[in-house]
């Protein structure tokens, strides 16, 4: 006989203006807290001493809908033993109740922080049925709203996503910040930032990581809400349209600067052809256009992520090797000389440091990135272990050398000041195929925020459907 199957997701009651206590006895006391609302246990009316966990959720608008309509498909989707079951779901005007199955014994989170380390015995369980997972059995292994569920990007590549996101055009104004300051002031200024940008990433992981309303957040602003999940509703606004407003602003004012920097290299390649800057820059846009048309995640084109750290040795080795091989005699303008410690006026703090904070701004992308990776706790390797080494290498040559062979009187970017030339070309080279791909990196997020904005059933990265690739 043949075996007829059905989807038991069909079966789901989703209710809409309906009475959730009418049919459940909701205990007000809370026994969970999330990033998007409360967790409360109730008593099931119809069924004898059965017990149920009930999420209450606000709708405060149209993308927060989307968002909880799309929990609801996923949830409805998942049929695993380890993974708590949606049973139903209620609306009630703002308000959206998600009726849960119950599971008791209390948070692990909480027996942690309650009881300190739990002993091998009781973890090993635990790990053996959290590792039980058979995607085949336990989802439709072709549903794209499930597999953005996924990372894709390893340790190394997650490094270079990092290095295209934070080294940008701040890295060819090393020497300049460096004059500012002076040799050993800069040099002691340039590794007490770097070890702070890194610290503040690892804080950031570990909110993300342990804060029990930040797990799993994939976005900046998802990290913000969970932060503020216990704060006033008020509080939680403010903070959450400020932190997506100073992200995109940020992330848009660098793909600006990215561009025009691309024009700018485009120009120098080409500096015997009278072209003005803004041709130069949609010159750019058009080379860059068909890897933005299709990259869908930042690790899309994982051939131009290694395209872009050679790039930008590139950018930094061309200017230093052109020094080298001509030494400091013509390379330095008359009275240019190099200080241990500079004369510091404001100005020149203020003006060094910026630079520094331009060169090595993480925390802006920092979430999307984690969100992207295979397995985010490996993010500390990536990050300290891979990713900040090579950028104190690179800062460290682009400033500390660049400065011992131009001297405190050296002023603009790196590459500027190459004669027209062969060296200039090469390095204008690097310097454009460097600042494209930064530029596109960041692009990705960005587009995906409006996409998600704009039209949020057609946004996932893994969605085929025509549509989704011409929102993109």
């Amino acid at each position: 006989s043949s075996r007829v199957s059905f989807d038991t997701a069909s079966l789901m009651s989703e209710r809409v203006d309906a009475e959730i206590s009418k049919r459940y006895d909701i205990d007000m006391r809370e026994i969970g807290i999330g990033g998007y609302g409360k967790v409360f246990l109730a008593k099931d009316r119809m069924f004898k001493d059965r017990q149920v966990a009930i999420k209450k959720v606000t709708k405060i608008d149209e993308e927060r809908d989307s968002a909880f309509k799309k929990e609801v498909l996923i949830m409805k989707k998942l049929d695993h033993p380890n993974i708590c079951r949606l049973f139903e779901t209620y609306e009630q005007g703002r308000v959206m109740y998600f009726v849960i199955e119950f599971c008791e014994g209390g948070d692990l989170f909480d027996r942690y922080s309650n009881h300190g380390k739990l002993p091998e015995t009781t973890v090993a369980p635990i790990i053996k049925q959290t590792a039980t997972w058979d995607s085949d059995d336990a989802m439709d292994s072709d549903d794209s709203d499930l597999k953005e569920l996924y990372g894709h990007n390893g340790v190394l590549l997650t490094a270079g996503i990092i290095a295209a996101d934070v080294i940008g055009a701040g890295i060819l104004a090393m020497p300049a910040a460096m004059a500012n300051l002076g040799l050993y002031a800069g040099t002691a200024a340039l590794i007490a930032l770097l070890l702070a940008n890194v610290h503040v990433s690892m804080v950031m992981w570990r909110v993300r990581m342990n804060c029990p309303t930040c797990v799993g957040a994939t976005t900046y602003t998802a990290l913000v809400q969970g932060a503020f999940a216990k704060a006033p509703a008020w509080q939680q606004e403010i903070m959450i349209h400020l932190t997506s407003f100073s992200q995109k602003s940020f992330l848009f004012g660098m793909m600006v600067l990215y561009l025009l920097s691309a024009g700018k290299g485009f120009g120098m390649i080409f500096h015997h052809v009278h072209v003005c800057l803004p041709n130069w820059m949609i010159y750019a846009a058009f080379l860059l256009f068909p890897f933005a048309a299709s990259a869908r995640h930042l690790g899309s084109w994982q051939s131009l992520v290694w395209i872009n750290v050679v790039s930008l040795m590139g950018t930094v080795l061309i200017p230093l090797c052109f020094y080298a091989l001509n030494g400091t005699e013509k390379i330095r303008v008359p009275g240019s000389h190099v200080e241990a410690v500079s004369e510091l006026s404001p100005r020149q703090i203020l003006s060094s440091l910026s630079t520094f904070f331009f060169g090595m701004t993480s925390q802006f992308m920092l979430l999307e990135i984690i969100a992207e990776m295979k397995d985010p706790m490996e993010l500390p390797k990536a990050y300290a272990g891979y990713f900040a080494p090579f950028q104190l290498v690179m800062f460290s040559l682009a400033g500390i050398a660049g400065y011992w062979y131009m001297g405190n009187k050296v002023g603009g970017m790196m590459n500027e000041n190459l004669p027209f030339g062969p060296s200039l070309q090469a390095a204008a080279g690097c310097m454009l195929v460097h600042m494209l791909i930064s530029y596109l990196i960041k692009g990705v997020v960005v587009c995906k925020s409006i996409h998600r904005a704009v039209d949020k059933r057609y946004a996932h990265g893994s969605d085929t459907r025509p549509r989704s690739w011409m929102a993109s």
